[in-house]
């Protein structure tokens, strides 16, 4: 009998559809199918997906339309304090 796949439910807040389909597609093709990824596009929105569901991680942009800086971060550790949450940012480099 094959072991049923963990299903991890992600929360990825995000304004850049560009990134939230590489981001996405990365957990579709080296996550194996086991991972569902819900998209916000603002802290707002993030926070009110946090208070109707759970998710197992929240990976979070630093700069959003309506704040960032790891809110939606701060936001999901309250409702879920042994969740991890990731923030980052992109940086344009240069040549």
């Amino acid at each position: 009998m094959a072991d049923e796949p963990i299903i991890k439910k992600i929360l990825l807040v995000e304004d850049d559809e560009a990134h939230v389909e590489l981001i996405s597609c990365a957990f579709e093709n080296f996550g194996e199918g086991r991972s569902v990824i819900i998209n916000a596009s603002t802290v707002g929105e993030a926070a009110g997906m946090i208070k109707s569901q759970n998710f197992d991680i929240a990976i979070s942009d630093y700069k959003l339309p309506d704040g960032g800086g790891g809110r939606p971060g701060h936001k999901a550790r309250g409702a879920r304090p042994q969740a991890p949450c990731v923030s980052g940012k992109q940086h344009k480099i240069g040549f």
